[in-house]
């Protein structure tokens, strides 16, 4: 039993003896900026902005996440086409949100449009208070307005990319290896994105647009022109920031409409769908200037912002 011990604690004191070892060559190595010997490359180095652009397009379509608009969308494409419109209008995670959404907005703004005509105690010409907190709470109230305003240009680009079929199909994607030789040049062997290979039927498309598209840039306008009246023709500092938050609670109605209303199985819908993506080489379709636009996509907030602005600002102030 003693030579066991002994054997024992000799094996002790051979790891602990590896062990210090191990960390002296890894101090001396990192003090010296070289790696770890004791990690082997996996690959090639990469940049992370080229690594995701290979794999994803440099130019990709989405639908807006946490909507009403796009889980709409996307329950009536998941669903078999057979059972596609009881799925969508009966059990309840389709249709009963949208028309909630809207039924919940358009009748907030339009008596909030009603109240901002008739009241006699706002101020017309959009002089009390503090000009700058004015400016910077009409630019956060319009920033919502144009935020919704953009997503539906985004289902309409998502919408695009898919060719028109005469019978309903499944909604399905397939990954694809780019062979081009500007995009292999650019991003090498792993290029790769993915594409729909199922279609729309025309009437699907002029439903989406009728009903989706359609309804959400006529609640956003509703919203954003009476908000902003609100908010403009506010008396005081004190009304302005509550009518900026109230404002901004109208425009935000959709989003909570779907947290509550549509199941987390129907919202992993639309945090699962793939990245419908095309690499910017192979666009030749997208002129230069328009590939520039998107490059420069901040400043082109900045001066759609200050259109909104200018707009209400205009309608608003000034007037009886």
């Amino acid at each position: 039993s003693m030579e066991k011990a002994d054997a024992a604690e000799g094996r002790a004191g051979q790891l602990e003896e590896m062990l210090a070892s191990n960390a002296l060559a890894m101090e001396t190595a990192e003090a010296a900026g070289q790696p770890d010997e004791m990690l082997e490359k996996v690959g090639e180095p990469f940049s992370p902005g080229t690594a995701n652009e290979s794999q994803v397009g440099g130019i990709t379509r989405a639908l807006p996440r946490d909507s009403v608009y796009g889980n709409a969308i996307l329950l009536w494409l998941n669903a078999l086409p057979e059972t596609r419109a009881t799925d969508f209008f009966l059990h309840g995670n389709g249709a009963l949100p949208l028309l909630l959404s809207y039924l919940i907005q358009t009748t907030l703004a339009a008596y909030l449009m009603q109240s901002v005509v008739e009241a006699e105690a706002l101020d017309t010409s959009c002089s009390n208070g503090s000009p700058l907190l004015r400016a910077v709470a009409t630019c956060t109230f319009a920033l919502l307005g144009l935020r919704d305003l953009v997503e539906s240009y985004e289902i309409h680009l998502w919408l695009g990319e898919f060719r028109t079929v005469p019978a309903m199909e499944l909604l399905r994607f397939q990954r694809y290896l780019d062979r081009h030789p500007r995009a292999l040049a650019q991003y090498g062997s792993g290029a790769a994105v993915t594409r729909p290979v199922s279609g729309i039927t025309a009437r699907e498309r002029a439903a989406f647009y009728v009903c989706i598209i359609g309804g959400k840039v006529a609640v956003a306008l509703l919203v954003l022109l009476s908000g902003s009246g609100l908010v403009l023709r506010s008396p005081s500092n004190h009304d302005l920031i509550l009518n900026a938050v109230a404002a901004g609670f109208v425009m935000e109605q959709d989003e909570l409409v779907f947290a509550l209303c549509v199941s987390h199985t129907a919202q992993a819908y639309g945090s699962n769908c793939p990245l419908i993506g095309l690499h910017a080489a192979r666009v030749a379709r997208y002129s230069a200037s328009r590939l520039k636009l998107f490059d420069r996509w901040a400043w082109v907030s900045v001066a759609l912002l200050s259109a909104v602005v200018g707009i209400t600002t205009g309608l608003w102030c000034g007037t009886g």
